[in-house]
């Protein structure tokens, strides 16, 4: 199945939102109650549409022997009649409150490997999902909380997707074959234990405030990414029994609190947290022995703890549009980093030893408030890109300037700098190119 159908059927199904063109004219027939999204070049059905309860007789049956994707809108009844399509792949339900069951033969349907039931009074699958072999992936509306415990019938489930969830059981059923779990603008966090070989939890739009207490139990937890939470949340230590936790993505959230013990997550690859409230970075971050890329952006951070220069794999450093005032000398100790960004903060000087970082290509230091650069610039023997455009600077170390022979861009706009300067760093340095 091609990205543009995925994206379609998401969109369908209220799942995801996508600006797809449209298919023109000759893919898109429109019927009474049904639309063709796609035909095949035989003209046989591939792909339909329905606006409201599908009335399937038998000689359309035939007709639609070649689907293999549907999607159902307000219905008010399901025809059992569409577990007769041998190729129907992708199933999407969206039906009235009066629908409170799925029809036996949908679970007979021999190519069945995406559903996705909306808001419904749906309470349980039929036995003869025991049978969806092929089905990996499951979405799951705004349903009754009875409809959780059935989803133990399917034998291959590997994703699954609550979504605008609000009836959520106290723990979800062991699902040992899930890998990935999305929760969706939900009221809270059920227990998730019972997915003992996921790797991928992704939440969305929450307002728990603590994270699942079983979530320790998930040996084989890989990425977390948390988004939109609109209630300030505390990660506490029941994280850390995580040990094989690799990614962790906070955006877009109220207020977040990381871990005390956040350090002895030594399988942690990457730590990223944009506009989430944070407020401080505990000192056992510096345990971190496996991180490469920490990024923290739009908090209220005013100070890295001076364990940060224990992060020796660490190769992207961004702290950027935050509140801090003050940059560690150890961050001199970081000799793997390539890129370095500590733009939009309250930075009033960097430290000598930032000469150290010998690998940065790329120092973002501009919209701050540094007075003055230290001479040990000219020993970042690999910067290309150097920006300190915003800040309160009133004259620049040109001798050490010259000697980076790799750079390649220089902002220097909206200082006191003198012009005579700049234009001896044009005259010395003709390849590069400066922003004043």
């Amino acid at each position: 199945m091609n990205r543009s159908l995925v994206l379609l059927l998401l969109m369908l199904s209220g799942l995801s939102a996508c600006n797809e063109p449209d298919p023109g004219p000759a893919a898109r027939i429109e019927y009474a109650n049904y639309e063709v999204i796609e035909r095949s070049v035989d003209g046989n059905i591939r792909s339909i549409k329905f606006r409201s309860t599908p009335v399937i007789t038998d000689g359309f049956v035939e007709d639609l022997s070649e689907v293999y994707s549907v999607v159902i809108d307000s219905a008010d009844s399901l025809p059992a009649s569409l577990g007769k399509l041998p190729k129907l792949a992708y199933l999407v339900i969206n039906t009235s409150p009066n629908v409170t069951e799925l029809p036996a033969s949908y679970g007979n349907l021999p190519s069945l490997v995406f559903l996705s039931i909306g808001e419904s009074s749906i309470t349980k699958f039929p036995e003869t999902f025991r049978n969806a072999s092929k089905l990996k992936t499951v979405y799951v509306g705004r349903c009754p909380a009875s409809l959780f415990e059935s989803l133990t019938l399917f034998p291959s489930l590997e994703k699954l997707s609550l979504q605008g969830t609000i009836d959520l059981p106290d723990a979800l059923p062991l699902l040992p074959g899930v890998v990935q779990l999305g929760m969706y603008v939900t009221s809270k966090f059920p227990k998730i234990g019972g997915l003992t070989n996921v790797e991928t939890v992704e939440i969305s739009g929450s307002n728990a405030s603590n994270m699942p207490g079983d979530i320790g139990t998930l040996t084989k937890l890989k990425t977390i990414r948390l988004s939109f939470h609109r209630a300030p949340l505390t990660i506490g230590n029941e994280l850390v029994p995580c040990v094989a936790l690799e990614n962790i993505y906070l955006s877009n959230n109220v207020g977040i609190t990381l871990p005390s013990r956040l350090g002895e997550l030594k399988s942690l690859r990457v730590l990223s947290l944009f506009e989430s409230g944070l407020e401080a970075v505990p000192g056992s971050i510096g345990g971190l022995s496996s991180l490469e890329e920490l990024t923290i952006s739009k908090s209220k951070v005013k100070t890295l703890p001076s364990s940060i220069g224990q992060l020796s794999k660490l190769k992207r450093l961004s702290v950027i549009e935050s509140a801090l005032e003050t940059v560690p000398a150890e961050i001199g100790q970081l000799t793997d980093l390539e890129f370095l960004a500590l733009n939009g903060n309250a930075i009033l000087s960097l430290p000598s030893s930032i000469g150290n970082l010998k690998k940065v290509s790329s120092l973002v230091a501009d919209k701050n408030k540094i007075t003055e650069i230290p001479s040990t610039i000219g020993d970042m023997s690999f910067l290309r890109t150097l920006e300190l455009n915003g800040n309160q600077l009133t004259a620049l170390p040109t001798a050490e300037i010259k000697r980076l022979t790799r750079l390649l861009y220089l902002s220097v706009g909206n200082n006191q700098i003198p012009k005579a300067q700049v234009d001896e760093l044009k005259v010395a340095m003709p390849a590069l190119q400066i922003w004043e």
